[in-house]
């Protein structure tokens, strides 16, 4: 899974959800909560599903409180299993499942997963296209390569 901010920074900054959590909240610290959303960066690949990293600076300077595993197709949601949650996962989860209700929001989502996907695609078929093999130009009066002892041009070279 690849931050979509590494692939597209641009629209990342400017479309990334955040929560502001604010007051007498038992269930959940006060701060601005960021939604990082991941892609499945495999062309192959066409899972539609979206891993939100949820981060929050004034909680955790540099961990990761949540990670949910949302999957369109199947409004398949849950907290992955594969990496390690916080104590506020469960109630991050409750949000986000609110969340989801705003269609928009969900129609955002599918789009920057089509927008990675293209993308990412883009840049493999071009770094396909770029890749030149370099080859070293043998001298006809230096040693063969093979080992056999004759200059290249008695040899390999002919």
């Amino acid at each position: 899974m690849i931050p979509f901010y590494a692939v597209l920074p641009e629209i990342a900054e400017a479309e990334t959800r955040r929560i502001t959590i604010q007051g007498d909240n038992k269930s959940l610290p006060n701060g601005e909560y960021i939604l990082l959303e991941f892609f499945c960066d495999d062309i192959d690949c066409d899972c539609r599903r979206v891993m939100i990293n949820v981060y929050c600076p004034e909680v955790a300077k540099k961990k990761m409180l949540a990670t949910i595993s949302f999957g369109w197709d199947n409004n398949e949601l849950c907290l992955d299993p594969l990496n390690s949650q916080s104590k506020y996962a469960p109630r991050l989860l409750e949000l986000f499942e609110l969340i989801l209700k705003d269609q928009m929001y969900v129609d955002r989502l599918k789009h920057h997963y089509k927008l990675f996907k293209k993308t990412v695609k883009e840049k493999m078929l071009s770094q396909k296209k770029t890749k030149t093999r370099i080859v070293k130009k043998i001298s006809r009066n230096a040693l063969c390569s093979c080992g056999s002892g004759k200059k290249y041009k008695k040899c390999c070279g002919k």
